[in-house]
């Protein structure tokens, strides 16, 4: 599992061109859930018919989940809960 985690990063860096040189840290998931992540990649990439790498899935649905959170609404809404609160 750690050999796997630290291949993620590797080819995560790779793409975006950086050197790894600080503190890898180990992301768990269950394979269940990666299993998972490849079935929706199938609906979501712009060709289906490429079978990623396992750090390729996590990458892009990470990408995804976190652009999602991000145009949600959910932090202006957290953010004004703060300002309502000082």
């Amino acid at each position: 599992m750690a050999e796997g985690a630290f291949e993620a990063v590797n080819g995560l860096a790779g793409e975006n061109g950086v050197g790894i040189d600080s503190v890898v840290k180990k992301v768990r998931l269950k394979t269940s859930t990666v299993e998972k992540m490849l079935r929706f990649y199938m609906l979501l990439a712009e060709d289906p018919t490429i079978v990623p790498k396992d750090h390729e899935i996590i990458s892009f649905m990470a990408e995804k989940a976190f652009d999602w959170f991000i145009t949600s609404g959910e932090m202006e809404k957290r953010v004004s809960e703060i300002a309502k609160k000082g």
